[in-house]
Protein backbone atom coordinates (compact mmCIF):
# COMPACT_ATOMS: atom_id res chain seq x y z
CA UNK A 1 0.00 0.00 0.00
CA UNK A 2 2.96 2.46 0.84
CA UNK A 3 4.15 1.94 -2.55
CA UNK A 4 1.34 2.11 -4.56
CA UNK A 5 0.42 5.56 -2.39
CA UNK A 6 4.12 6.66 -3.39
CA UNK A 7 3.49 5.75 -7.02
CA UNK A 8 0.13 8.07 -6.85
CA UNK A 9 1.87 11.01 -5.44
CA UNK A 10 4.30 10.81 -8.51
CA UNK A 11 1.54 10.58 -10.87
CA UNK A 12 -0.44 13.27 -9.66
CA UNK A 13 2.59 15.51 -8.83
CA UNK A 14 3.89 15.03 -12.52
CA UNK A 15 0.08 15.54 -13.86
CA UNK A 16 -0.18 18.76 -12.04
CA UNK A 17 3.41 19.97 -13.02
CA UNK A 18 2.11 19.05 -16.99
CA UNK A 19 -0.88 20.89 -16.71
CA UNK A 20 1.20 23.92 -15.09
CA UNK A 21 3.51 23.44 -17.88
CA UNK A 22 0.80 24.28 -20.52
CA UNK A 23 -1.02 26.73 -19.15
CA UNK A 24 2.08 28.95 -18.91
CA UNK A 25 3.48 28.09 -22.05
CA UNK A 26 0.02 28.90 -23.91
CA UNK A 27 -0.78 31.53 -21.54
CA UNK A 28 -4.40 30.26 -20.79
CA UNK A 29 -5.12 32.49 -17.58
CA UNK A 30 -3.59 35.45 -16.22
CA UNK A 31 -0.41 35.60 -14.92
CA UNK A 32 0.20 36.44 -11.34
CA UNK A 33 1.87 39.71 -11.90
CA UNK A 34 -1.84 41.16 -14.02
CA UNK A 35 -3.65 40.42 -10.65
CA UNK A 36 -3.69 43.70 -8.43
CA UNK A 37 -1.76 43.19 -5.39
CA UNK A 38 -0.73 45.64 -2.25
CA UNK A 39 1.92 47.94 -3.20
CA UNK A 40 5.38 46.75 -1.99
CA UNK A 41 8.56 47.93 -1.98
CA UNK A 42 10.14 47.92 -5.32
CA UNK A 43 12.75 46.08 -6.02
CA UNK A 44 15.90 47.80 -7.65
CA UNK A 45 17.64 44.50 -9.11
CA UNK A 46 16.69 43.92 -12.45
CA UNK A 47 14.97 40.55 -13.26
CA UNK A 48 17.15 39.33 -15.84
CA UNK A 49 21.08 39.93 -15.41
CA UNK A 50 22.94 40.27 -18.26
CA UNK A 51 26.76 39.21 -19.07
CA UNK A 52 27.92 40.88 -21.60
CA UNK A 53 31.31 40.04 -23.74
CA UNK A 54 32.33 43.72 -24.12
CA UNK A 55 34.21 44.88 -26.76
CA UNK A 56 37.98 46.77 -26.54
CA UNK A 57 37.96 50.21 -27.13
CA UNK A 58 39.82 49.45 -30.08
CA UNK A 59 37.44 46.87 -30.67
CA UNK A 60 34.20 49.06 -30.30
CA UNK A 61 32.76 48.08 -34.21
CA UNK A 62 32.97 44.52 -33.62
CA UNK A 63 29.95 42.11 -32.64
CA UNK A 64 29.69 40.70 -29.81
CA UNK A 65 27.01 38.16 -28.18
CA UNK A 66 24.73 39.15 -24.60
CA UNK A 67 24.04 35.78 -22.58
CA UNK A 68 21.15 35.99 -20.07
CA UNK A 69 21.69 34.34 -17.04
CA UNK A 70 19.27 31.14 -16.30
CA UNK A 71 17.07 31.84 -13.37
CA UNK A 72 16.17 28.58 -11.88
CA UNK A 73 13.18 29.69 -10.42
CA UNK A 74 11.74 31.20 -13.59
CA UNK A 75 11.01 27.48 -15.06
CA UNK A 76 8.09 25.53 -14.83
CA UNK A 77 7.47 22.52 -12.48
CA UNK A 78 7.48 20.30 -15.26
CA UNK A 79 10.90 21.65 -16.18
CA UNK A 80 12.28 21.51 -12.74
CA UNK A 81 11.21 17.41 -12.88
CA UNK A 82 12.93 16.88 -16.04
CA UNK A 83 9.66 16.01 -17.70
CA UNK A 84 10.32 18.60 -20.47
CA UNK A 85 13.16 20.16 -21.79
CA UNK A 86 13.84 23.78 -21.69
CA UNK A 87 13.85 25.71 -24.68
CA UNK A 88 16.15 27.57 -23.96
CA UNK A 89 19.14 26.15 -23.04
CA UNK A 90 20.67 26.09 -26.75
CA UNK A 91 23.17 28.34 -27.71
CA UNK A 92 23.76 29.56 -31.26
CA UNK A 93 27.20 28.88 -33.18
CA UNK A 94 28.72 32.15 -35.17
CA UNK A 95 27.44 30.40 -38.24
CA UNK A 96 23.86 30.70 -37.29
CA UNK A 97 24.27 34.30 -36.26
CA UNK A 98 25.42 34.73 -39.77
CA UNK A 99 22.32 33.05 -41.31
CA UNK A 100 20.02 34.91 -39.02
CA UNK A 101 21.69 38.34 -39.80
CA UNK A 102 21.74 37.16 -43.52
CA UNK A 103 17.89 36.69 -43.03
CA UNK A 104 17.43 39.86 -41.70
CA UNK A 105 19.03 41.91 -44.52
CA UNK A 106 17.13 40.17 -46.94
CA UNK A 107 14.15 41.40 -45.57
CA UNK A 108 15.33 44.62 -45.32
CA UNK A 109 14.63 44.93 -40.86
CA UNK A 110 18.10 46.93 -40.71
CA UNK A 111 16.41 49.60 -43.16
CA UNK A 112 13.45 49.74 -40.81
CA UNK A 113 12.93 51.67 -37.89
CA UNK A 114 12.90 50.23 -34.17
CA UNK A 115 9.81 48.27 -33.69
CA UNK A 116 9.44 48.99 -30.22
CA UNK A 117 10.00 52.73 -30.07
CA UNK A 118 9.85 53.36 -34.01
CA UNK A 119 13.11 55.35 -34.30
CA UNK A 120 16.04 54.37 -37.05
CA UNK A 121 19.14 53.02 -35.68
CA UNK A 122 21.61 55.52 -34.74
CA UNK A 123 25.84 55.15 -33.44
CA UNK A 124 24.55 56.13 -30.22
CA UNK A 125 22.06 53.35 -29.50
CA UNK A 126 23.36 50.09 -29.88
CA UNK A 127 21.08 47.73 -31.41
CA UNK A 128 20.53 44.08 -31.08
CA UNK A 129 19.47 41.00 -33.16
CA UNK A 130 17.38 38.14 -31.09
CA UNK A 131 17.73 34.57 -32.52
CA UNK A 132 14.68 34.76 -34.45
CA UNK A 133 16.40 37.26 -36.39
CA UNK A 134 14.37 40.35 -35.22
CA UNK A 135 16.20 43.59 -34.69
CA UNK A 136 15.40 45.66 -31.71
CA UNK A 137 17.03 48.74 -29.73
CA UNK A 138 19.40 46.82 -26.99
CA UNK A 139 17.28 49.35 -24.38
CA UNK A 140 14.08 49.06 -25.79
CA UNK A 141 14.35 44.72 -26.10
CA UNK A 142 15.80 44.71 -21.96
CA UNK A 143 12.89 47.24 -21.10
CA UNK A 144 10.11 44.47 -22.78
CA UNK A 145 12.28 41.90 -20.95
CA UNK A 146 11.99 43.76 -17.57
CA UNK A 147 8.41 44.69 -18.19
CA UNK A 148 7.11 41.70 -19.44
CA UNK A 149 8.95 39.18 -17.22
CA UNK A 150 9.34 37.38 -20.15
CA UNK A 151 12.30 36.48 -22.39
CA UNK A 152 10.69 36.22 -25.54
CA UNK A 153 11.26 38.23 -28.93
CA UNK A 154 8.60 41.15 -28.33
CA UNK A 155 7.49 40.39 -32.40
CA UNK A 156 7.06 36.25 -32.94
CA UNK A 157 7.31 35.90 -29.07
CA UNK A 158 10.10 33.15 -29.71
CA UNK A 159 11.97 32.23 -26.34
CA UNK A 160 15.54 33.65 -26.72
CA UNK A 161 18.43 33.83 -23.68
CA UNK A 162 20.80 35.89 -26.01
CA UNK A 163 21.26 38.00 -28.52
CA UNK A 164 24.07 39.74 -30.37
CA UNK A 165 25.16 43.10 -30.89
CA UNK A 166 25.13 44.16 -34.80
CA UNK A 167 26.09 47.59 -36.66
CA UNK A 168 23.94 47.14 -39.52
CA UNK A 169 21.21 49.03 -39.44
CA UNK A 170 23.42 51.93 -38.01
CA UNK A 171 25.53 51.34 -41.19
CA UNK A 172 22.45 51.48 -43.58
CA UNK A 173 21.16 54.93 -41.33
CA UNK A 174 24.69 56.48 -42.09
CA UNK A 175 24.55 55.69 -45.89
CA UNK A 176 20.86 56.79 -46.55
CA UNK A 177 22.08 60.41 -44.79
CA UNK A 178 25.20 60.47 -46.94
CA UNK A 179 22.92 59.74 -49.95
CA UNK A 180 20.48 62.59 -48.50
CA UNK A 181 23.10 65.21 -48.08
CA UNK A 182 24.59 64.60 -51.23
CA UNK A 183 21.70 64.80 -53.30
CA UNK A 184 20.86 68.06 -51.25
CA UNK A 185 24.12 69.70 -52.44
CA UNK A 186 24.36 68.62 -55.79
CA UNK A 187 20.75 69.70 -56.52
CA UNK A 188 22.02 72.97 -54.98
CA UNK A 189 24.56 73.06 -57.52
CA UNK A 190 22.93 71.84 -60.29
CA UNK A 191 20.31 74.45 -59.57
CA UNK A 192 22.81 77.32 -59.18
CA UNK A 193 24.72 76.66 -62.41
CA UNK A 194 21.30 76.43 -64.46
CA UNK A 195 20.04 79.75 -63.26
CA UNK A 196 23.64 81.07 -64.52
CA UNK A 197 23.44 80.06 -67.64
CA UNK A 198 19.41 81.46 -67.91
CA UNK A 199 21.19 84.69 -67.01
CA UNK A 200 23.58 84.67 -69.66
CA UNK A 201 21.41 82.46 -71.93
CA UNK A 202 17.64 83.41 -71.70
CA UNK A 203 14.99 81.32 -73.45
CA UNK A 204 14.34 81.50 -77.06
CA UNK A 205 11.15 80.20 -77.32
CA UNK A 206 8.08 83.00 -76.85
CA UNK A 207 6.54 81.07 -74.20
CA UNK A 208 9.15 80.29 -72.18
CA UNK A 209 10.88 83.27 -72.42
CA UNK A 210 7.61 85.17 -70.89
CA UNK A 211 7.69 82.11 -68.07
CA UNK A 212 11.44 82.73 -67.37
CA UNK A 213 10.81 86.70 -67.07
CA UNK A 214 7.70 86.30 -65.23
CA UNK A 215 9.38 83.93 -62.30
CA UNK A 216 12.15 86.45 -62.57
CA UNK A 217 9.90 89.78 -62.07
CA UNK A 218 8.31 87.39 -59.17
CA UNK A 219 11.83 86.94 -57.44
CA UNK A 220 12.76 90.51 -57.21
CA UNK A 221 9.22 91.20 -56.11
CA UNK A 222 9.24 89.27 -53.02
CA UNK A 223 12.84 90.33 -52.17
CA UNK A 224 11.60 94.10 -52.35
CA UNK A 225 8.85 93.01 -50.63
CA UNK A 226 10.92 91.44 -47.84
CA UNK A 227 13.07 94.48 -47.67
CA UNK A 228 10.30 96.90 -47.10
CA UNK A 229 8.64 94.63 -44.27
CA UNK A 230 12.36 94.83 -42.45
CA UNK A 231 12.77 98.39 -43.02
CA UNK A 232 8.87 99.43 -42.36
CA UNK A 233 9.21 99.47 -38.74
CA UNK A 234 12.37 102.18 -39.16
CA UNK A 235 10.03 103.72 -41.21
CA UNK A 236 7.41 104.31 -39.33
CA UNK A 237 9.74 104.80 -35.78
CA UNK A 238 11.36 107.82 -38.41
CA UNK A 239 8.18 109.46 -39.42
CA UNK A 240 6.25 109.10 -35.61
CA UNK A 241 9.48 111.21 -34.36
CA UNK A 242 9.21 114.02 -37.38
CA UNK A 243 5.58 114.16 -36.24
CA UNK A 244 6.57 114.93 -32.88
CA UNK A 245 9.38 117.04 -34.07
CA UNK A 246 6.99 119.16 -36.18
CA UNK A 247 4.34 119.30 -32.98
CA UNK A 248 6.97 120.55 -30.47
CA UNK A 249 8.05 123.11 -33.27
CA UNK A 250 4.65 124.36 -33.19
CA UNK A 251 3.82 124.87 -29.62
CA UNK A 252 6.88 126.95 -29.53
CA UNK A 253 6.24 128.92 -32.25
CA UNK A 254 2.30 129.62 -30.66
CA UNK A 255 4.30 130.93 -27.31
CA UNK A 256 6.38 132.86 -29.57
CA UNK A 257 3.54 134.59 -31.03
CA UNK A 258 1.77 135.01 -27.54
CA UNK A 259 4.55 136.69 -26.22
CA UNK A 260 4.99 139.12 -29.06
CA UNK A 261 0.68 139.67 -28.88
CA UNK A 262 1.36 140.36 -25.07
CA UNK A 263 3.85 143.04 -26.22
CA UNK A 264 1.50 144.67 -28.83
CA UNK A 265 -0.24 147.79 -27.89
CA UNK A 266 -4.28 146.66 -28.84
CA UNK A 267 -5.51 150.08 -27.50
CA UNK A 268 -3.76 151.80 -30.15
CA UNK A 269 -4.64 149.08 -32.65
CA UNK A 270 -8.13 149.63 -31.62
CA UNK A 271 -7.52 153.27 -32.24
CA UNK A 272 -6.53 152.67 -35.43
CA UNK A 273 -9.20 150.26 -36.32
CA UNK A 274 -11.93 152.56 -35.53
CA UNK A 275 -10.98 155.24 -38.60
CA UNK A 276 -10.50 152.23 -41.14
CA UNK A 277 -13.28 149.33 -40.00
CA UNK A 278 -16.97 149.32 -41.46
CA UNK A 279 -17.49 146.17 -43.21
CA UNK A 280 -15.98 142.45 -43.30
CA UNK A 281 -13.64 142.21 -46.10
CA UNK A 282 -14.09 138.10 -46.23
CA UNK A 283 -17.57 138.77 -46.37
CA UNK A 284 -18.77 142.28 -47.29
CA UNK A 285 -21.06 142.27 -44.78
CA UNK A 286 -21.46 144.74 -41.99
CA UNK A 287 -19.94 144.53 -38.44
CA UNK A 288 -21.80 144.31 -35.22
CA UNK A 289 -21.96 144.27 -32.25
CA UNK A 290 -20.67 140.21 -31.57
CA UNK A 291 -18.06 137.99 -32.57
CA UNK A 292 -15.28 140.04 -34.33
CA UNK A 293 -11.38 139.81 -34.38
CA UNK A 294 -8.83 142.45 -34.49
CA UNK A 295 -5.87 141.68 -36.10
CA UNK A 296 -2.18 143.39 -35.21
CA UNK A 297 -2.38 145.23 -38.67
CA UNK A 298 -5.72 146.99 -37.44
CA UNK A 299 -7.67 145.02 -39.77
CA UNK A 300 -10.93 143.69 -38.25
CA UNK A 301 -13.17 140.45 -39.35
CA UNK A 302 -15.46 138.20 -38.32
CA UNK A 303 -14.52 135.79 -36.05
CA UNK A 304 -16.23 133.02 -38.55
CA UNK A 305 -14.77 134.80 -41.33
CA UNK A 306 -11.27 134.69 -40.58
CA UNK A 307 -11.79 131.12 -39.12
CA UNK A 308 -12.92 129.81 -42.49
CA UNK A 309 -10.24 131.89 -44.27
CA UNK A 310 -7.25 130.37 -42.19
CA UNK A 311 -9.12 126.99 -42.80
CA UNK A 312 -8.57 126.77 -46.69
CA UNK A 313 -4.51 128.07 -46.16
CA UNK A 314 -3.78 125.38 -43.73
CA UNK A 315 -1.05 124.56 -45.71
CA UNK A 316 0.44 128.20 -46.31
CA UNK A 317 1.65 131.28 -44.20
CA UNK A 318 -1.15 132.78 -43.05
CA UNK A 319 -1.06 136.43 -44.24
CA UNK A 320 -3.62 139.14 -43.02
CA UNK A 321 -6.51 139.15 -46.61
CA UNK A 322 -6.12 142.72 -47.57
CA UNK A 323 -2.46 144.00 -46.79
CA UNK A 324 -0.89 140.58 -46.76
CA UNK A 325 1.22 140.71 -44.46
CA UNK A 326 1.71 138.15 -41.18
CA UNK A 327 -0.60 139.04 -37.95
CA UNK A 328 -1.37 138.26 -34.93
CA UNK A 329 -5.10 137.95 -33.56
CA UNK A 330 -6.86 139.19 -30.28
CA UNK A 331 -10.96 138.73 -30.11
CA UNK A 332 -12.87 141.73 -29.13
CA UNK A 333 -16.33 140.70 -28.42
CA UNK A 334 -16.92 143.59 -26.53
CA UNK A 335 -14.50 145.95 -26.19
CA UNK A 336 -15.79 147.73 -29.68
CA UNK A 337 -19.06 149.03 -27.92
CA UNK A 338 -17.99 152.64 -28.53
CA UNK A 339 -17.04 151.81 -32.38
CA UNK A 340 -20.04 149.93 -32.80
CA UNK A 341 -22.16 153.36 -30.75
CA UNK A 342 -21.20 155.13 -33.91
CA UNK A 343 -23.15 152.81 -36.40
CA UNK A 344 -19.62 151.82 -37.76
CA UNK A 345 -19.25 155.21 -39.67
CA UNK A 346 -15.75 154.57 -40.19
Amino acid sequence: MIKDNKGFQTVVLNSVAIQDHIVKTFQLIPSDETVRKPKKKVNKKIPYKFDSIRPKKNEAKKEYVIDRLEDYRNHSLAEKLGIFETKINRKLSETDWENQKKLSLKRNIFSEPCPICKEPYTPNRLEVILACSHVFHKTCVQSFFKLSNKVCCPMCRTQNNEMRVVFEGTKQTIIRSAIRIQSVWRGFIARKKYNQFLALNPPINQNIRRKYFCKKLLVLSNSITETYSKHCSDVDYLLDSVAKSIANCKSIFENVRLNESSQIDWNNIKIKANEIANHCSICLTKLKKGNNTLLSCSHLFHTACLNSYEFYCENIELVCPICRSSYLKNEVNNELSEINKLDVCF
